[in-house]
């Protein structure tokens, strides 16, 4: 996603996510992020589901904690005020990457961090602080002000609880629970949000479900390796969960 060389750049409030680093050789460390005779330094931003070819995936290549404040970078718990793991974004809305509701990076970030380059107005036109503190990433979540007729409950919500292993190795189980009987989709999209395999289609009763995927498309062939998204469809809306296939 960026090459850093001979110089020392600030990246503020970025989202690199979704980007497949291919290394001439596979004990060549790289990352999504990389650099040579350069200090580029990360101020709030997200780093998170870029698989490299190197046997670890690294999302930026050699971080340094002293240049690493208030971010989230996928597998490396950083400096000061940072955060690791799944970031919680919503890979199918608009705008793409926004924080979903609860997500581990609304209001994570430092103004006082980030405050030599901080715009007023996030990527989406929306004001950049909208809580008590800067989201991370190039988005703020905005709370929703309507109330819902019915609780989500009572809509037969469902939520995507887990997908072992993840990495998969080709196959994986995806597991669900939802609250009431109801039509459930699930199925495999890659990050150009195409479809990839659809597991379920059709009506579930309430309790918690399992689903496996082998690695496979539409057409029974071997998926790429790379970063797919599982996509749960139910009568209460629609959630996500990121999924990396090692081939």
């Amino acid at each position: 996603a960026l090459w850093v060389s001979y110089s020392t750049p600030t990246l503020v409030h970025t989202t690199v996510v979704g980007n497949v680093t291919d290394a001439a050789d596979p004990f060549v460390a790289t990352g999504a992020v990389d650099h040579t005779h350069a200090d580029p330094r990360h101020v709030g931003g997200i780093y998170w589901g870029n698989p490299t070819s190197h046997h670890t995936d690294l999302q930026i290549r050699e971080p340094r904690a002293a240049l690493t404040r208030y971010c989230l970078v996928a597998g490396w718990p950083g400096g000061e005020g940072c955060l690791t793991g799944d970031p919680g974004l919503d890979l199918f809305g608009e705008p793409f990457a926004a924080p979903l509701p609860g997500a581990a990076v609304i209001d994570a970030g430092s103004v006082a961090a980030a405050a030599p380059w901080l715009p007023a107005r996030d990527l989406a036109g929306r004001p950049r602080v909208a809580g008590a503190a800067p989201d991370l990433g190039a988005l703020e979540w905005q709370p929703v002000t309507t109330v819902p007729d019915d609780p989500p409950a009572a809509l037969g919500a469902a939520t995507l609880l887990s997908a072992a292993p993840n990495p998969a190795n080709p196959g994986t189980r995806l597991t669900w629970e939802q609250a009431r009987t109801g039509p459930v989709r699930l199925t495999v999209h890659d990050l150009a949000g195409r479809l990839v395999a659809t597991l379920v289609d059709g009506a579930r009763p309430a309790g918690r479900h399992v689903a496996d995927w082998s690695g496979q498309d539409r057409r029974g062939r071997p998926v790429a390796g790379g970063i797919y998204l599982v996509r749960l469809q139910t009568t209460a809306g629609v959630t996500a969960c990121p999924l990396t296939v090692i081939p």
